[in-house]
């Protein structure tokens, strides 16, 4: 750290917000700058480096995380509307049978019908 010297002091003010007075805090007397020293610049990039690589590594970890969810998700997804096209399929071949039927028992009825209609005129 290096200690700027062409620096002027500044005063620290505040207001009270329920009267509007100002006040001086304090003083600021010296500014700091942070520079790196020429041998540490090496260090700092393998560092910043590393970092970066963590921060991605951890991004792509929880992508790929979400992304084998979504998989699963479609995945028991896929089976269930297997299950629904097979159940539904079976319910169709059920309700022609059943409309079979359905007409059978129709002219059944008309014909008992007839019968009984001719009968009553004998």
């Amino acid at each position: 750290m290096e200690v700027s010297q062409d620096f002027t002091p500044l005063s620290v003010l505040s207001e009270s917000s329920s009267q509007g007075n100002i006040a001086v805090e304090g003083k600021i007397n010296n500014k700091f700058d942070m520079r790196l020293h020429q041998d540490s610049m090496e260090k700092n990039g393998k560092l910043s480096i590393e970092r970066k690589t963590r921060f991605k590594t951890r991004n792509c970890k929880s992508f790929q995380d979400a992304f084998l969810e979504a998989n699963e998700v479609f995945v028991s997804f896929k089976q269930e509307n297997k299950k629904m096209a097979k159940s539904i399929k079976e319910l169709k071949k059920q309700n022609v049978l059943l409309k079979r039927k359905c007409v059978k028992s129709d002219i059944t009825v008309m014909e008992l019908d007839e019968e009984v209609c001719s009968l009553e005129f004998l």
